[in-house]
């Protein structure tokens, strides 16, 4: 049973029909949903309903978790969003295929997690996201960032930041928030740190990076519980 419902993705159309009723809210969701599903069998209808012509989300076929490319492209289509996210404190858009992160994020000013992970394209946040006051958990795995958004230093609650997997090859002072405690920038092209590092430090991962040296800030960092390091030796320790 599980291979058959693999083989013909049963589970991702239901699940596509069922975001798709949520987003409408038709008035027989039940009679929606079958709809979605016949429709679902058609190759050209498909096609169609992926597109995204303001080009924010990569509606191109891959490991896309359906339900939240779903919801990306409500987020992206600059619908109201008062309703459907302002009141989220939980947001997760991993392997959304997201393309760019739209302003309307800057609404939902009560979340405390967001998750953007595994979307290979996304390289830039809009300065909307210096509205999330409340932020305090935001991973980025396997993403395009080159570099940290500077908007990030400025969110008073950031707890705990992780860009493992991106393409950092730059942190600019003032980009890292001064509340972090966790800091997880494994698996990037990192050579130098910020001078100024956040003083709360708890824990920081900069394994497979190219760092030679570390900024004398760390050994201002009184928490600091851990660190992990690449494993070519410092040129110069702090």
């Amino acid at each position: 049973m599980e291979a058959y419902l693999e083989e013909h993705k049963v589970r991702e159309a239901i699940a596509a029909a069922v975001a798709e009723m949520l987003r409408q809210r038709p008035e027989n969701p039940l009679n929606f949903i079958g709809q979605q599903l016949l429709a679902a069998s058609e190759p050209a209808p498909i096609a169609a309903a992926s597109k995204d012509p303001r080009g924010l989300v990569d509606t191109s076929p891959g490991q896309q978790d359906v339900v939240k490319a779903a919801m990306a492209r409500d987020l992206a289509s600059g619908i109201d969003l008062a309703s459907k996210f302002a009141q989220l404190t939980d947001l997760s858009f991993k392997k959304a295929g997201l393309m760019v992160l739209p302003p309307q994020i800057g609404t939902c000013m009560n979340l405390k997690k967001l998750d953007l992970s595994l979307n290979p394209a996304l390289c830039a946040m809009p300065t909307e996201m210096g509205q999330l006051r409340s932020l305090r958990i935001l991973f980025t795995l396997g993403c395009a960032f080159t570099e940290v958004p500077t908007v990030l230093g400025t969110l008073p609650s950031l707890y705990m930041l992780s860009f493992k997997s991106n393409r950092l090859s730059t942190i600019s002072e003032g980009a890292l928030a001064p509340s972090l405690e966790w800091l997880i920038l494994t698996d990037n092209r990192l050579e130098a740190l910020p001078q100024a590092l956040p003083l709360g430090l708890r824990k920081v991962m900069l394994t497979n990076n190219r760092l030679r040296s570390l900024p004398a800030s760390i050994c201002l960092c009184l928490n600091l519980e851990l660190i992990r390091l690449p494993p070519k030796p410092l040129a110069s320790p702090p």
